[in-house]
């Protein structure tokens, strides 16, 4: 879609919906990135948003109620505030995550954030110096220069007069009216659509080999900004590889997405690294740490919080909660950081909210990242002159080391971003080192010996340096820890299993298995994916962790399936009876056949049609499998009694269930579920509390049993599945007393 319409109702293709009136555009809802939607077409930028009932959609971890650039877009092109429309309960929640986002924590106490001995950099002082203007609330920019709210509840509308018009938007039912000058215009739904996200395939030259990251380099994953119409850009973000293993810095919107579309195994990348809570910096943070397990988080405690603050007003989601999601990493300024093998020192940079930037060393060779900055000497002398910041902290901000092997530098519109001239005035010795972002990348053109950064696995920078000797065996040792199987074995035992595999390379399109060998070998996956056929049909693909043939070797079975490699495959290889050996005495061989029983009932596909579990990795899938348990129950038979306190749940795979009402189920109502379905209130078994309903088997029903310890024991690890489950992620309306009560804490702060 080039541009839009007037008078018609458009789904833009990042979600939401917009139309134009006489007044100025409107949009209901604000996913990320949909001014790349809204630019093209002149006045396209909505000078009304309509917020949705869920300002975040938790089961995707995006937000639905991204205002950010919409915010600037109004205030510094066309020099007013957004006007936001909302009901009064969501007033609260979007003041306290716009002030993050736009005027940085209302109280910044960053002696946590700085290592002992070092200068404390008074970042408030800064952020003010930026907030300056004649046309502001005395003289500094704040929350209501930037946004204008209209409450609408039942029976109250938001108006929004202008050039002789009325704009009249009100609730009704299950969604909003809208009437200019007294005529109803356009009905619109509480929510907007969102656009499916199921990753495009890869290319078939890239399917070819498994991605084999660099011991020490760069995957970029987005370069631009979010005012780039560009709909092919993203914003920025790269994965920064350290001995193999990768952090996601900055994620961008999608980013699990990005990288299954470049074919790199999203179990590559462990760690994520967060600079600052801009919209095109953070909008993926909340997506990929509720895509993966409990994921490990580096940033200083003020951004972090200053995250947790935004995310929970918007979501609705207690920060203890959201906190639950990672294991985070506080890092302080000036102190040396080991991130898998590499030392990482990190800096404060000069921007309108706190944000840092940082520079990496591995094995003889560096990279230093600008972050989000201001670096321009000229500037910073200017903003000391007048007294912005003190003599220490221009000192810092004059002197970039341009020495390091590799730079990635942003260039963007002062006074947030350092101008291109800087950049382009550098030697050419450094030029050579580096490369441009969060840049729209057209502006490079004509600019002498600036190189743009390349996104894609194609592009992969690889710095040279020599891999210690033991590398291979701690990656080695790192995946098999990782693996379901052998997780809770003893670090001895995990040593003998280490030293007892053998490497095996096996090309694509190759045999690894075939079905009815009496081979003795288990296989754990260390690059690329395989495929899992039986009678032809494909079951599964596993990836990077995943093990297989273990029914084989502790249930002493013929192969029950053919393997072959969808892309070159790299596995370790362990002997049938190294593996029993080491796993005696524990859990294992009980676990092995509990899932050998689950699998034959095809629960894999049947996890993929379930809510709660869709989108799962293969590794999750394969967990969540052997906790389950296999059962049958004749028509008329209870499955759930209501009233009562669960201790397990049905998941339903054949035939169909009656819900009742009534502690004893006595009042079968008219509402029947059947496959792929969770009969009861997941939330509530987790917290012990009384099923509100029950439920009866109309007919024979098979399924399997999900214990409530099994399952608190599964969302401990892969906490994101958790959050979607809670019952505050239902809507606006569900949101929970603490959160409410954290955004009027912010917003009392504001003295608003």
């Amino acid at each position: 879609m080039s541009t839009l319409d007037d008078g018609d109702v458009h789904a833009l293709p990042r979600g939401g919906l917009w139309f134009m009136t006489p007044i100025g555009a409107v949009q209901l809802g604000a996913p990320p990135e949909t001014l790349k939607d809204t630019l093209p077409t002149k006045d396209g930028v909505p000078r009304v948003i309509i917020l949705p009932a869920r300002l975040v959609d938790v089961d995707r971890g995006v937000a639905s109620a991204d205002l950010e650039f919409p915010i600037y877009w109004n205030l510094f092109v066309r020099q007013r505030p957004l006007i936001v429309v909302g009901t009064a309960a969501q007033r609260d929640r979007v003041r306290a995550a716009v002030q993050e986002s736009l005027l940085g924590p209302v109280i910044q106490d960053l002696v946590a954030d700085v290592a002992p001995g070092r200068p404390v950099p008074d970042l408030q002082r800064e952020q003010r110096w930026f907030r300056r203007g004649d046309g502001y609330r005395n003289g500094l920019l704040d929350l209501e220069d930037a946004i204008d709210f209209r409450a609408v509840d039942e029976g109250h509308g938001a108006r929004v007069d202008d050039g002789g018009h009325s704009l009249r938007i009100a609730l009704e039912g299950d969604g909003f009216v809208v009437e200019l000058d007294g005529t109803v215009v356009v009905r619109l739904p509480r929510d907007p659509p969102l656009p499916d996200e199921e990753p495009r395939p890869a290319s078939r030259s890239v399917m070819a080999a498994p991605f084999v990251p660099p011991r020490f380099g760069i995957t970029v994953l987005g370069r631009s900004h979010g005012f780039d119409p560009d709909p092919a850009e993203r914003t920025t973000g790269f994965v920064l590889w350290i001995g193999g293993r990768g952090v996601l810095v900055d994620p961008p919107v999608h980013a699990t997405r990005l990288l299954k579309e470049a074919d790199i195994d999203a179990g590559l990348v462990d760690g994520l690294l967060l600079t600052h809570v801009h919209g095109d910096h953070d909008a993926g943070l909340l997506q990929k740490a509720m895509e993966a397990g409990r994921t490990t988080l580096w940033t200083v405690p003020t951004v972090y919080a200053s995250w947790l603050r935004k995310w929970s007003a918007l979501s609705g989601i207690p920060p203890d909660e959201l906190e639950k999601l990672f294991d985070f990493r506080p890092i302080q300024v000036g102190a040396p950081v080991d991130i898998h093998g590499a030392k990482l020192i990190f800096r404060f940079t000069l921007h309108s909210i706190p944000a840092i930037a940082f520079e990496a060393h591995y094995q003889g060779a560096s990279f230093n990242y600008s972050g989000d900055t201001l670096n321009d000497p000229q500037a910073v002398d200017a903003i000391h002159k007048g007294g912005g910041m003190d003599d220490a902290r221009r000192e810092e901000l004059t002197h970039f080391d341009w020495s390091h092997d590799l730079i990635f530098h942003e260039s963007g519109v002062p006074p947030l971003h350092t101008p291109l001239e800087r950049l382009e005035a550098l030697d050419d010795d450094v030029k050579a080192r580096l490369r441009v972002l969060h840049v729209t990348p057209h502006r490079l053109r004509g600019r002498a010996g600036l190189i743009v950064a390349e996104p894609g696995r194609q592009h992969t920078i690889e710095l040279p340096v020599e891999p210690p000797p033991e590398l291979r065996v701690i990656r080695n040792l790192s995946i098999l820890g990782h693996t379901r199987l052998f997780q809770d074995l003893p670090i001895a035992r995990a040593a003998d299993l280490l030293r007892a595999a053998g490497e095996v390379h096996v090309r694509a399109g190759e045999q690894l298995i075939r079905q009815g060998d009496t081979d003795d070998a288990l296989y754990v996956v260390t690059a690329g994916k395989a495929r899992v056929v039986r009678d032809g049909r494909e079951l599964k693909v596993y990836g990077l962790g995943d093990y297989i043939g273990e029914t084989a070797v502790f249930l002493r079975r013929p192969r029950n399936a053919d393997v072959f490699a969808l892309t070159d495959l790299e596995l370790l290889t362990v002997p049938g009876d190294v593996a029993r050996r080491v796993c005696a005495a524990t859990d294992v061989p009980r676990l092995v056949e509990r899932h050998d029983r689950v699998r034959a009932l095809d629960a894999w596909s049947l996890l993929e049609e379930t809510t709660l579990f869709r989108g799962m990795t293969s590794r999750q899938k394969n967990h969540l499998e052997s906790m389950l348990e296999p059962f049958e129950i004749a028509a008329g038979h209870r499955l759930l009694s209501g009233g009562g306190v669960a201790h397990r749940l049905p998941l339903i795979h054949t035939g169909q269930a009656v819900l009742c009402d009534g502690p004893h189920d006595e009042a079968p109502t008219s509402v029947a579920v059947g496959r792929g379905v969770v009969v009861g209130d997941a939330a509530a078994l987790l917290a012990g509390t009384p099923q509100a309903e029950g439920a009866v088997a109309n007919g024979r029903v098979t399924g399997f049993w999900i214990w409530r310890d099994d399952l608190d024991a599964f969302l401990v690890e892969n906490p994101g599945i958790r959050v979607r489950i809670q019952p505050w992620t239902a809507t606006s309306a569900t949101t929970t007393t603490t959160a409410q009560g954290m955004a009027r804490m912010v917003t009392e702060h504001l003295g608003g």
